[in-house]
């Protein structure tokens, strides 16, 4: 079975909830409350669909994106 990214609250960061594949990269991986827990739900899914769709932590997505953006402006 797959691993999969969690929304994580640390009582050390009281302000601010965490992506678990995304440990310690600033604030990149961190949601904060602002308006309802849906909303932060859809941040997070946001976020992990753009950086984790393929199971990768966030420095592996960050590597594959930018290797997409190279291909793609060598193709045009």
């Amino acid at each position: 079975m797959p691993k999969e990214p969690i929304l994580e609250f640390k009582l050390s960061k009281p302000d601010k909830f965490h992506c678990s594949f995304c440990r310690d990269v600033g604030d990149e991986g961190a949601f904060t409350l602002t308006t309802s827990v849906a909303r932060l739900v859809a941040d997070f899914r946001g976020h992990v669909q753009r950086y984790h769709s393929k199971g990768e932590d966030f420095n592996q997505a960050a590597f594959r994106a930018v290797q997409e953006t190279i291909r793609r402006s060598e193709s045009e």
